[in-house]
């Protein structure tokens, strides 16, 4: 029913100072439903040694039952340690029930199952074997990675928290920077059937040169640094909405992230944008973009849905290295690769990094030509950042 993930996770030794390579992980959704979700893992004891086996994991919502295992609660995380001894070689299958609306979650590392596991403190380095993202349009409430060639490390997948108004969320569960930051008060914390989520609001007439009205909204989150990152994220229309002339949608980011006419020297914005008639296109900002107000790039080559239903966008960013023009950006909707550019110059100097994403959702555009032709909203949820 869902894609199996592998992962592969630091371990640690009985003496911390002795590295050893990651055990490999492999992770399956095997059912959710709107309270909960079964996990299966499989972990391969490759240290040439009998011992148990550990594993981390951070949760949006709550451990209900372990079978293949015990846990205990250790920070916000679980410890769930093989409730045996495996044989090198072999591998310890647990299935982990969850209990809760948020579907989040994010194996952090495992451990040798001989000493205490790591404290919340010590970073765990987990590497998702897939770049691969899995594209489960409308029904699936968590984008998780599925199996791929690249190597990929999960460094971002906020959850929200409908017990906290929207500023809090931001700046706390999401990762959003105060500054530059507008129109909060138009963002709704929605609590879903498959979790909470953000939607943003835009009402009849109003347009991104509009602040006096509820014109939509913007922010950035900062939450790494990367030369090459895939970003996931769910969106939902309004259903019946009406395009107009156009409008923003979340993208990646890099530098000074620019917009409006800013030059684009010291970063990047790859935010994507429907057009008339539900265009997509890739709308990027970048030292070689061809007009000031940011350069349209396969509009057109997908439309977005706008009966009400989830969709997932896939965006794929890697930075040229300096003096070369050798960086991309590839986009997907719903699993199918829609956008391709490549032989990009992206940036022109090494301190210029991907730190986050640009959560953009207005009607414009310029001027009032590009106002709402009624009271609209725009959907999102489920963000996850990996790093090849």
């Amino acid at each position: 029913m869902f894609p199996e993930l592998e992962i592969a996770a630091l371990v640690s030794t009985p003496e911390p100072e002795q590295a050893e390579a990651p055990l490999p992980i492999r992770v399956r959704e095997k059912s959710e439903w709107d309270a909960g979700m079964v996990l299966e893992a499989w972990v391969k004891n490759t240290t040439g040694r009998k011992q148990p086996l550990s594993v981390r994991l951070s949760l949006a919502s709550a451990i209900e039952e372990v079978w293949g295992g015990t846990y205990e609660v250790n920070g916000s995380d679980y410890i769930i340690t093989s409730d045996k001894a495996i044989e090198p070689g072999e591998e310890w299958d647990p299935t982990i029930k969850i209990s809760g609306s948020d579907h989040g979650y994010q194996f952090k590392g495992t451990n040798n199952g001989q000493g205490p596991a790591q404290k919340e403190t010590e970073p765990l380095q987990t590497e998702l074997l897939q770049s691969e993202l899995a594209a489960e349009p409308a029904a699936a409430p968590a984008s998780n990675p599925k199996a791929g060639d690249t190597p990929a490390t999960l460094v971002y997948a906020p959850h929200l928290d409908p017990g906290k108004n929207t500023k809090r969320n931001i700046l706390d569960n999401f990762g959003g920077v105060y500054d530059g930051g507008w129109g909060w008060e138009n963002i709704e914390i929605v609590d879903g059937p498959g979790g909470p989520f953000l939607r943003t609001h835009m009402e009849k007439g109003a347009y991104v040169g509009e602040k006096d009205e509820m014109r939509g909204a913007g922010f950035d989150t900062r939450t790494l640094s990367a030369t090459h990152a895939v970003l996931t994220y769910d969106l939902r229309f309004k259903p019946g909405f009406d395009p107009v002339k156009g409008g923003k949608l979340p993208g990646l980011m890099a530098g000074d992230s620019p917009s409006g006419h800013k030059k684009a020297d010291n970063g990047i914005t790859a935010r994507m944008m429907w057009r008339r008639n539900s265009q997509g296109e890739l709308y990027l900002y970048y030292p070689d973009m061809k007009k000031s107000h940011g350069d349209s790039i396969g509009r057109g080559n997908f439309h977005f849905d706008t009966s009400g239903e989830w969709h997932q966008i896939k965006q794929e960013v890697k930075l040229n290295h300096i003096g070369q023009n050798n960086g991309f950006i590839k986009v997907w909707y719903d699993g199918e690769l829609v956008i391709e550019a490549t032989d990009l110059r992206l940036r022109t100097k090494d301190s210029v990094l991907i730190e986050g994403v640009m959560h953009t959702i207005f009607f414009g555009g310029g001027n009032d030509s590009w106002a709402a032709a009624r009271d609209e909203w725009v959907d999102t949820r489920n963000f996850r950042i990996v790093t090849p």
